[in-house]
């Protein structure tokens, strides 16, 4: 096998057999041609671009009047919109945070809401009655107790403060 391979090296080859074989081309597909037109179209733009790039490259060439209100305009426009927003940025007050409102409370009550058809043995005990006696004094105490201390008002400050002497 191997002296077949160096066989085959050595020996001349024709052109024929190094080429694909030759598949018959058909006609383009609709979208082959509507490619080829695209192509076509701008092969036609970029020509008229250079062209157009050539003239106005010249020497002494003029660029229209209209070329130059358009790009007046443009300008105009581009400058009082920069001030607009340089002046709606300024004259914008700021907010320092938005206000967040505290949710609403829900009263609810405490304690066992349904009926005890059951009681368990420590019920009617002398020493949990004592007990649930003693938390619905403190409960009791704990409502009736105002927090507010009237007595406690903070000084009068000196607010005009100077740093220099």
């Amino acid at each position: 096998m191997e002296n077949n391979n160096l066989n085959s090296t050595n020996q001349p080859v024709s052109p024929a057999e190094n080429q694909a074989p030759q598949v018959p081309v058909s006609a383009p597909s609709a979208i082959e041609q509507d490619f080829l037109q695209i192509k076509a179209l701008i092969q036609k733009v970029k020509t008229g671009i250079k062209e157009k790039r050539a003239i106005s490259a010249q020497p002494g060439a003029k660029t229209g009047p209209v070329n130059q209100k358009l790009l007046l305009i443009i300008g105009g426009v581009f400058v009082i919109s920069l001030l607009l927003l340089l002046v709606t940025a300024i004259a914008k007050p700021r907010r320092s945070s938005q206000q967040v409102t505290a949710p609403t409370p829900v009263v609810s009550q405490i304690g066992p809401s349904m009926e005890v058809t059951n009681p368990s043995r420590y019920a009617t005990d002398a020493g949990v009655i004592k007990l649930e006696e003693e938390i619905k004094n403190l409960d009791r105490e704990m409502v009736e107790t105002s927090i507010k201390e009237v007595d406690l008002v903070p000084p009068t400050l000196d607010w005009d403060v100077n740093f220099k002497k």
